[in-house]
């Protein structure tokens, strides 16, 4: 790991964030791409490779990222990150129904898988951008990104025909899981921290009081990790 990075350059900062972008003013930040563009050879040279497995959840996703070694040797770590809802869809000229509301789809998990993994492999092997300007949004110096997203939302709104129907509030970002997925999550950390056959079966009680598809959920992790430790 230290000869690869000893060879990992800074991440260019190519790729413009539209929405987060006003006037001049250009939202540059490393993509994904970006980052592997400086990260796969030095890996490679050094018998290194990554993993990244994501699992989502009603609200979230769970991203795990590996760091394996020719010789067997491996390094992991696991990070929960909210998934954002989007607004409702509004034909061409038209507001949504009145009824619509916010929600979670497809494409927002997919911009959140991306983006969890362009920061987790930045975090686990220290690569940086050749322009770092998070220092001054984080003291308050620029406005907050999200405050600039609500407002170029509301901006949009206000260009609207007058004959369209309101749209709903921008639903506040989504917070932990809470009720049957935390304790799910908990559950299957529970499961992952368990070193031995007897301290998995202690976790039965717990288990047989989630409900549904979190119980079952956890069952499968339980029998994985039963079998990981030797267990029939």
């Amino acid at each position: 790991m230290a000869a690869a990075q000893g060879k990992i350059r800074a991440a260019s900062k190519d790729a413009v964030n539209p929405f987060f972008s006003t006037g001049e003013r250009k939202a540059r930040y490393a993509d994904l791409a970006a980052v592997w563009e400086v990260i796969r050879e030095p890996l490679s040279a050094n018998g290194l490779s990554l993993l990244q497995l994501p699992e989502t959840t009603r609200s979230g996703l769970w991203l795990e990222t590996r760091l394996l070694h020719s010789s067997g040797e491996f390094l992991a770590f696991r990070g929960w990150w909210p998934v954002a809802k989007a607004p409702p869809r509004r034909e061409r000229g038209e507001g949504p129904p009145s009824n619509a509301k916010w929600a979670r789809t497809p494409q927002t998990y997919g911009s959140a898988i991306t983006y969890a993994r362009r920061y987790s492999l930045t975090a686990l092997l220290g690569v940086a951008a050749d322009e770092d300007d998070d220092g001054n949004a984080a003291s308050g110096n620029e406005m907050n990104p999200t405050e600039r997203a609500r407002q170029a939302y509301e901006a949009s709104r206000q260009q609207a025909p007058k004959t369209t129907a309101p749209m709903r509030a921008a639903a506040p970002p989504p917070g932990p899981p809470s009720g049957q997925e935390a304790a799910e999550i908990s559950a299957k950390e529970a499961i992952e921290a368990a070193g031995s056959q007897e301290e998995l079966q202690a976790l039965v009680p717990r288990l047989q009081k989630l409900e549904g598809e979190s119980r079952a959920a956890a069952l499968e992790w339980f029998r994985a990790r039963k079998a990981a430790l030797g267990g029939a």
